[in-house]
């Protein structure tokens, strides 16, 4: 991320906040954010339901993810992944071990 995005991300931050009423606490942060832009997991409803072919899998919606949605593997399947967090659609690599 360079320094322009990382500056709007602050800014954009530091309105959200700026607009909470004052009873607002640390948790409830997202809140008018998430209700804001509630449409965005309504789309990402629609697009597992019509766009996302997962292979072996099921699209699932995710508010974690940066897509909107994830891949859950079925059993004796998996995605190409750095590490568990950055995971890549779809779950096409069987799990499978060489000469047992």
């Amino acid at each position: 991320m360079g320094w322009v995005e990382a500056v709007l991300v602050l800014v954009v931050l530091q309105s959200v906040t700026t607009s909470l009423p004052h009873w607002a606490d640390a948790g409830d942060l997202l809140s008018p954010l998430i209700s804001t832009y509630s449409h965005v997991f309504k789309i990402s409803d629609e697009i597992c339901n019509n766009s996302v072919e997962c292979g072996k899998g099921s699209c699932q919606v995710s508010t974690d993810d940066s897509l909107g949605f994830v891949c859950k593997c079925n059993p004796g399947w998996s995605q190409f992944h750095i590490g568990d967090y950055f995971r890549f659609l779809p779950c096409i690599i069987p799990n499978c071990l060489y000469g047992t």
